[in-house]
This record gives structure tokens, C-alpha cells and sequence, in this order.
């Protein structure tokens, strides 16, 4: 399965599953089993932020609308949950808030949020989430990043680390380690258990 910024599509045959609301710009989506999670970075005039669908016929389950039009950053699903992050404004690459929103994917119910200031560089898909840690990745300087990580279920912080390499963006998670690309074409690998990099 791909999900594009209009539709999703059956990966083995290329046919069309489902098209997107035409006034939906995707800007971030998850799978997670059956879950085929979307975020928007603009859905005028309902401003619907999420959505989320289940199984091959894209049943919907719910979605979220906020007048206030935030930008989904980044989506990372495991299992049931699924960590946002959202921006108040167009800040990726550019100091800004952040908000992470833990989230039981099947219910839309919110399990925990934080609350995030980059004083130097927000990053467009800055979350991660595996093996029950919730991580998000932003730039602290020219030259250094921080990586901060969570306990899935609670939202406590588990460590943070600041690395010496300047990141860009695109976290992939697989069993206890995150992967992210930095601007020297480095890869950054980052064990979620121990912040070890």
C-alpha cells in the first residue's frame, strides 16, 4: 500500500484504492496494521487535520477538525497509537512550537500531549515511534540536533541527546533503533532504549 498526497494506491497492481477529499493537501501519513493514518497541512473550508481509515475498503473512522489550521508535520503509528506532531504555522525549517499528541488511532482519544519550543529549526516529519518510545527530532543549532524520546504510554520523558551532526528530516523506525539523515549525508542511528547514537 502507498498513500501519496492524493490517493492511496495497491503497491503490487498500481490501482487506485482511494482519492483524498480534493480540498485535503496531505502533508504526513502512517500504517499501522489495518490503519491508514493522514495528516493536513491545509483542508479549507472544513480544516479537518486528521483521518483515519481502517482495512482494504478505507472505511473512516474518524477525523479531526481545527479551526485553527495547524500543520501535521509528521505522523508515526505503532500498533493502536499514533504520535502527531503539529506546528502552529508554517515554521518547518524556522524556530517555532511544536505540539506532540499521542494518540489511540482507533478512537481519535488523546493518551498524553507536550509541548515543544525550537529555538533554532523545526523539522518537517520530526517523530518516531517504536517499541513503545515516542521520539522527536529538531536542530539546535548550526551544527547539532537534539533528540528527545518518551514513554509511549505515560508521555514521560525517557532521555534527550544532543548530537553533533546537523539533521534535515524523514525518521524510520525498526525494532529498537530510529534512522534520520543529516546535512553532512550522514545517517544518524539513534537507540530508542538508551539514546545511544
Amino acid at each position: 500500500l502507498l498513500l501519496t498526497n492524493v490517493f492511496a494506491v495497491d503497491g503490487r497492481s498500481g490501482r487506485r484504492l482511494k482519492n483524498w477529499p480534493i480540498d485535503w493537501r496531505i502533508s504526513a501519513g502512517a500504517i499501522s496494521g489495518d490503519l491508514r493514518i493522514l495528516g493536513t497541512d491545509h483542508a479549507w473550508p472544513h480544516h479537518e487535520t486528521l483521518a483515519v481509515y481502517s482495512g482494504p475498503d478505507f472505511k473512516l473512522l474518524w477525523t479531526r477538525r481545527n479551526p485553527k489550521e495547524p500543520i501535521v508535520a509528521g505522523i508515526a503509528a505503532e500498533g493502536d497509537s499514533m504520535l502527531v506532531a503539529t506546528y502552529d504555522d508554517e515554521h518547518m525549517f524556522h524556530p517555532g512550537h511544536a505540539v506532540l499528541e499521542m494518540v489511540a488511532a482507533r478512537t481519535g482519544t488523546t493518551i498524553w500531549t507536550k509541548e515543544i519550543t525550537a529555538e533554532y529549526m523545526l523539522l518537517p516529519t520530526p517523530v518516531g515511534l517504536t517499541q513503545g518510545t515516542a521520539t522527536f527530532f529538531m536542530d539546535d543549532t548550526r551544527d547539532s540536533s537534539i533528540v528527545q524520546a518518551f514513554d509511549a504510554d505515560t508521555g514521560i520523558q525517557k532521555w534527550i541527546v544532543h548530537t553533533d551532526r546537523r539533521l534535515v528530516d524523514g525518521v524510520i523506525c525498526s525494532g529498537q533503533r530510529c534512522f534520520i539523515g543529516a546535512v553532512s549525508g550522514e545517517i544518524l542511528e539513534v537507540d530508542v532504549r538508551s539514546g545511544a547514537t
